[in-house]
């Protein structure tokens, strides 16, 4: 199913699945500068991209950001790292163009082909994780686990 919701979707699906095992890769290997950097453009980004997050102060977003699930908080990441010109940690790849990330329509088989890529393409066994990012945490410490 996911093949043919990917073709009418224009493949957010896979592009939100390869942009989160990409931030999976990415977050831990960030400067404490770039981080925060990062963390200003996903503000802004999400104040921009959703009425109901205009007028948030910082600590409401980052309450609202730390509510998501992992996979919708690394593309929020993802495309404030877009935004600010941080690439991808793995050379050779690029992130993907992803509309939003709150409605991509990512499922498991999505995941499960572009961690597949991942292997086969970089012999990396890259997981997304369980548990939500904490942003504070990762500000603080650069811990993504």
């Amino acid at each position: 199913m996911s093949f043919w919701r990917n073709m009418f979707t224009n493949g957010s699906g896979h592009a939100a699945a390869h942009n989160a095992h990409l931030a999976e890769l990415t977050l831990p290997r960030i400067e404490l500068e770039s981080r925060l950097e990062i963390v200003r453009a996903m503000a802004d980004l999400m104040r921009r991209g959703a009425q109901r997050y205009a007028g948030l102060q910082n600590h409401q977003i980052s309450e609202e950001f730390d509510s998501f699930p992992r996979a919708v908080q690394l593309n929020f990441l993802a495309l404030a790292m877009i935004s600010i010109n941080i690439p991808p940690y793995l050379n050779g790849e690029s992130w993907l163009s992803l509309r939003t990330p709150i409605d991509s329509g990512m499922d498991e088989r999505d995941i499960e082909v572009s961690r597949a890529y991942f292997q086969r393409k970089h012999h990396l066994d890259v997981t997304i994780g369980r548990d939500s990012l904490n942003l504070s945490a990762w500000l603080e410490s650069g811990a993504t686990r």
